[in-house]
């Protein structure tokens, strides 16, 4: 775990990694993608965001949501047991672009 003060900031069952960096609106600073990771029971989710840093301030360009699960190590029944989410866009100078999500889901391997 990881604290600050008294305060559970992070455990060992949920993650934050930073997987890729882009300038998506063509402004000359980068952006991130945080994607945090969470495990419980025999099951994965996996969530991502879209920050900014300009002026230092962190700012939430875009929240993904869930983009992928995997279920199939839970003993509780999912309808839709591995999901994953594909996220395609075009540059747009100025401005956030138009995220493009297309999610596909899957049944475990036997």
């Amino acid at each position: 775990m990881v604290y600050e003060g008294s305060e559970a900031l992070a455990h060992l069952w949920q993650r934050a990694n930073v997987l890729a960096v882009h300038d998506v609106d063509l402004d000359g600073l980068l952006e991130v993608v945080l994607v945090t990771d969470q495990f419980d029971q025999g099951s994965l989710q996996r969530y991502a965001t879209l920050w900014d840093f300009a002026g230092g301030e962190p700012r939430l360009v875009h929240d993904f949501g869930e983009v992928y699960a995997d279920y199939c190590g839970s003993f509780l029944a999912y309808d839709t047991p591995v999901k994953h989410t594909r996220v395609t866009f075009a540059p747009s100078p100025g401005s956030p672009p138009a995220f493009e999500v297309a999610t596909r889901s899957g049944s475990c391997r036997q």
